[in-house]
């Protein structure tokens, strides 16, 4: 009993960051989701899609899923966004949260950024009110930042305004002619930053070594799991063991996950997009946190438990998957193993198919992902019971 409650308690965790999702939303899906540019939508808008481009005016929140997410609309309040190939060239008045491969925001945003991902663009025109903060492989900053800007990244080059501080942890950093930092600039780097003539630094600049300390390591460690965890499900052997251990230990919250996809598929989709973004983001910031107050394994178990989460993601999908094929069909639902086994095996084949066999796998593990979410919640909400 401890033991599973804990487990539960521990996929909860994942919710912390999360300030909630609205109840009511407009939901789009397709091969090509679009909102023209006269386009009105009065609600918060959910679009899923192979290739989603947003255009007009959305009065609430915007959350966005696709392989490329095209954004050059006016939303009056928050943006998420995760996909292949980002664009965001509107104007956002709310946060800018995304997760990409490939990201370039070039509009205006009122309040906060949080890019991640590998190539991330803060272009030439754009204009962020508040704080940015950025992970990824390779970082330009161009545009202008009103507060400060925090960079995790493995290249860095400002040839932008930063209204505030700089902080970085990167691997080379370059200030290009026209760069302006008008508060501090304090960096961690085992080089020298190249800052050319005609860049600007008002305030102090401060270099720092890398520390030495088995979190770094650590934490390096746990970024490949979740990596692993996201191509895990190609070896279908060693998830259905999982799988079955899962359904065999936790039957009432299988179940739950099940039904939170039947009945609230965009809800789902919605959290799980949230989450993904939300939770590596949480665990880096724990452990940079704790590098300096201590407790920086904190990260590192957080990092660990998200990796965790995707695996029981493409789980729960599958779950999913198989309990439609037995109702498809008819029939009562067997066992769950039997309910995984055929449902994993549907999924890999569509996970198969060229081109949109990743989209498939991707869309999998987010569905899947916010499903836990909701299921975790109804479980905390509900009365306590004893597991079958």
């Amino acid at each position: 009993m401890t033991y599973r409650r804990t487990l539960l308690v521990a996929i909860v965790l994942l919710l912390a960051s999360v300030s909630g999702l609205a109840m009511l939303a407009e939901n789009r899906q397709g091969a090509n989701v679009y909102v023209g540019p006269n386009e009105v939508v009065n609600n918060n808008l959910y679009a899923v899609g192979g290739i989603v481009d947003i255009e007009g005016t959305v009065r609430g929140n915007v959350v966005a899923v696709g392989a490329s997410v095209v954004v050059p609309a006016v939303v009056t309040g928050d943006l998420n966004a995760t996909g292949g190939v980002l664009t965001i060239p509107g104007r956002v008045d709310g946060e800018v949260r995304t997760a990409s491969v490939t990201a370039t925001i070039n509009g205006t945003v009122g309040k906060d950024v949080t890019i991640s991902g590998g190539t991330l663009s803060i272009g030439p025109r754009s204009r962020i009110a508040q704080d940015v903060l950025v992970i990824g492989q390779s970082a330009t900053i161009a545009g202008v930042i009103g507060q400060n800007l925090r960079v995790y990244a493995n290249d860095l080059t400002i040839g932008g305004a930063i209204g505030g501080n700089v902080r970085a942890v990167v691997g080379t950093l370059r200030l290009t002619p026209g760069a302006v930092v008008a508060g501090n600039l304090s960096y961690t780097s085992a080089q020298e930053a190249m800052i050319a003539p005609g860049a600007i630094v008002r305030g102090s600049v401060e270099r720092h070594q890398l520390p030495s300390l088995p979190g770094l390591n650590e934490l390096g460690q746990g970024a490949v799991t979740s990596q692993i965890a996201i191509s895990w499900p190609s070896t279908e052997v060693g998830v259905f063991l999982m799988g079955l251990a899962y359904v065999l230990l936790f039957p009432t919250f299988a179940h739950l996950t099940i039904g939170a996809i039947w009945r609230r598929p965009w809800k789902s989709l919605a959290l799980g997009v949230v989450l993904l973004i939300d939770g590596p983001l949480l665990a880096i910031l724990l452990f940079i946190v704790g590098l300096s107050i201590g407790g920086w394994w904190l990260g590192f178990i957080l990092l660990g438990l998200y990796g965790i989460a995707l695996i029981l993601a493409y789980i729960s999908t599958a779950l999913f998957i198989g309990n439609v094929l037995f109702s498809l069909a008819g029939r009562s639902s067997p066992h769950l193993a039997v309910v995984l086994l055929s449902g994993l095996i549907v999924l890999t084949l569509f996970c198969q198919l060229p081109i949109v066999g990743g989209v498939i796998r991707f869309v999998a593990l987010v569905m899947g992902l916010g499903a836990l979410g909701i299921a975790a919640i109804q479980e905390r909400r509900a009365p306590r019971r004893t597991f079958d």
